[in-house]
């Protein structure tokens, strides 16, 4: 996916301006910023959301197989588990499900973990377990680019890892295009093969994670980081 010269205002407010970047098969960008920076306005763009005159190529893709996973999420009536990540299937299907629909959902919730959630009603799940569905149901899809906003929120520790190591597998498996929106420095520096820096619809910075540098983090979020490195030799930012 190449997106050139994208730019968004909202009410005269400029949010984007003039912005370009571009995200290889098999390669994941993530997207820091403070509130307010354009991460979330730069998703909906690529995502057809929000309309722009930006040069944005998809790379052979068609915006039917774009998942895109919007950081609020919505109630969804009485429907089950199952009956939600199916409609993840809706491009594909043609009035009557078929055995291969079935079987791909079967499969994404035993991937993502949330098999035994399956005939639950989705308004009775925990906003943690909301996101594990809307997950599956973007995978459910079989994109070729994955547009994820936020897809960490509302889970612990323990689930952010899990659910950043499954996009990543499913990234690499199927060589898509995938581009995150996440908040912790630290899971963009690991997870992302790059980072883009929004800062006052400017890109601060783009390129590989190794070469994004506390200075810079410091003057775009106003509190001071530093590098560390733990015992095994992994490095990490923190910030005081």
């Amino acid at each position: 996916m190449r997106v050139e010269g994208l730019s968004f205002s909202y009410k005269n407010k400029e949010i984007l301006k003039n912005i370009s970047f571009a995200v290889n098969e098999g390669e994941i960008l993530t997207i820091l910023g403070v509130n307010g920076a354009g991460k979330s306005t730069t998703m909906k763009c690529l995502a057809g959301i929000l309309k722009t005159d930006a040069k944005i190529d998809l790379c052979g893709a068609s915006v039917k197989e774009i998942g895109y996973l919007t950081q609020n999420i919505m109630q969804e009536g009485g429907l089950s588990v199952f009956e939600l990540v199916l409609l993840g299937r809706i491009s594909k299907l043609n009035f009557k499900v078929s055995r291969s629909d079935l079987q791909r959902v079967e499969h994404v919730l035993k991937h993502v973990g949330i098999e035994h959630l399956a005939k639950r009603s989705f308004s009775e799940l925990s906003g943690g377990q909301q996101r594990l569905v809307f997950i599956a149901m973007v995978f459910a899809k079989k994109p070729k680019i994955m547009l994820l906003d936020e897809p960490t929120a509302n889970l612990d520790l323990l689930h952010q890892k899990d659910i950043l190591n499954l996009i990543r597998d499913y990234t690499k498996f199927y060589k898509i295009s995938t581009v995150i929106n996440i908040h912790d420095i630290n899971h963009a520096l690991h997870y992302g093969d790059k980072i883009m820096v929004l800062h006052d619809g400017d890109i601060a910075f783009l390129g590989a994670p190794k070469d994004l540098n506390t200075a810079l983090l410091s003057e775009v979020f106003g509190v001071e980081f530093e590098l560390l490195q733990n015992r095994s030799g992994k490095k990490f930012i923190a910030n005081f």
